[in-house]
Order: structure tokens, then sequence, then C-alpha cells
């Protein structure tokens, strides 16, 4: 995986990683990135919408490994206290999906997601932080 970003002098940071990625490593990239003067979206963002919430959600629940509607609906409603419909959660999902940020595959009657990338922010389309797999 390599990770590329550029801070806000214009100076551009490149990490490679080889070998299998744990939750743990995600945590150290994320602190290693804010070292270098990253900020985290959630830090600029005051936005409070449901996609939001799933994004930011996918970001700390699973960055790193696969997740069913069902999964991220149980990981919704536990850290929110609020009911979220499958059809709700499936829109964003594919939504995700979509813009390239998540990839989907069939496995039976549903699907598993995967992030195809990873990062500390919201999905936007002028983001300062590039991440590839």
């Amino acid at each position: 995986m390599k990770i590329e970003f550029t801070d806000e002098e214009g100076s551009k940071y490149s990490l490679t990683i080889e070998g299998p990625l744990s939750k743990e490593k995600m945590h150290k990239l994320i602190e290693v990135y804010e070292f270098l003067g990253g900020e985290r979206e959630e830090e600029k963002t005051e936005v409070d919408t449901i996609f939001s919430k799933v994004c930011a959600l996918i970001d700390e629940e699973f960055p790193a490994s696969n997740f069913t509607t069902a999964n991220l609906q149980e990981a919704y409603e536990s850290k929110y206290q609020q009911p979220i419909k499958l059809t709700t959660l499936s829109t964003y999902l594919n939504r995700l999906v979509d813009q390239r940020m998540l990839k989907r595959v069939r496995i039976g009657t549903g699907y598993i997601y995967r992030k195809t990338t990873l990062s500390t922010r919201i999905p936007t389309k002028n983001s300062s932080t590039l991440i590839r797999q």
C-alpha cells in the first residue's frame, strides 16, 4: 500500500507499507499523518448528517476489514443509539461504491464491502490526502 499526502506548506510525503495491515498499524499511520501536520476531517467539519456519521463509522470500525450492511447497522445503532434502516445504509453504501471509496462483492443474496482507500477524511472531491492500496 502506498500513502501520499501534501501538508499546508506544500511538502509532499509518501509512505509505502508492505505486509498485513492491522487496526493498530492504521492508528500508527494516522498518528504519523497528524504529526506531520495533517488534520482529521472531524475536527474541521461540524456537519452532523447521517451520511457523515456513516462515513466516519466506516473509517473507525472497518478501516481495513470486510463488513456487511447488517454489520454497519449494528455498529451505527450501538454508537449513536438511534435506529437506522438497512435500505438507508444500502443507499449510502451504493453512493460510496459509485465514488470508488468502497469495493462491493456479492456473496449469496447479499454484499460484502471493503474500503478501497484508507483515510482520516470523509470523502470529498478535493481531498489533500490520497491513500491507495
